[in-house]
């Protein structure tokens, strides 16, 4: 029935949340549940913000217990899964590998492990900077270039118009403003495009709370 929820389909909503509460912040965490709390199957089970309370709290809760754990430089590769989890992408480099772990579209963040040769950590860092944006040169860059500095795209489309495969990378700008960065691929494969807009997903409007991202 339409607008009606089983249990079966709140459990995979709640299940959702918890997977995008992994690695966000308490704010981040805030908006994602807004997100989902105003669905209408959400509405159909929940009659009441006491439950809605309820769910989010042991949501936040249940993600909190799965939060990844710190690295320590000179772990090898079964520590840093261990300390991380399973990576969402793996690169090869002529002298070791990089292990990607992807918080997006919600989380913001992908977080980039580069092992040597001998399989040690030498380096684990926040990708999704405009540091790293800035290191993407336009015309020059193919998509491996920019999977080995940024990580995988969140979302990707294409623009029939400017013939451009188009990446998209939500980010909190200097950790304050939410945007999304653009890069737009041509038919060879090479960066001919980058920018970034305000993400429209944190933009208010009217829903169960009085204001809610879409």
């Amino acid at each position: 029935m339409n607008g009606v929820a089983t249990p079966g389909t709140v459990n995979k909503q709640l299940k959702n949340l918890v997977e995008l509460a992994r690695g966000a912040s308490i704010t981040e965490f805030l908006f994602t549940f807004k997100y989902l709390a105003d669905s209408p199957l959400l509405l159909g089970f929940m009659q009441n913000y006491r439950t809605v309370l309820v769910c989010a709290s042991l949501s936040f809760l249940l993600a909190a217990c799965a939060t990844p754990k710190p690295v320590e430089m000179g772990y090898d590769e079964a520590q840093v899964i261990a300390a991380r989890g399973k990576p969402t992408h793996r690169y090869s480099l002529a002298d070791g590998q990089l292990l990607e772990y992807n918080y997006g579209p919600y989380g913001q963040q992908t977080y980039m492990a580069q092992l040597d040769a001998n399989g040690k950590l030498i380096s684990f860092e926040q990708i999704l900077t405009n540091q790293k944006f800035m290191q993407i040169q336009i015309d020059k860059f193919n998509k491996t270039d920019v999977l080995h500095t940024i990580g995988a795209p969140s979302r990707k489309t294409y623009f029939p118009l400017s013939r451009l495969e188009m990446w998209l990378y939500p980010y909190r700008d200097n950790e304050v403003w939410n945007f999304i960065m653009y890069l737009g691929f041509d038919e060879t494969g090479i960066v001919r495009k980058l920018e970034k807009t305000p993400d429209l997903e944190f933009v208010p409007q009217p829903g169960l709370f009085g204001a809610n991202p879409r």
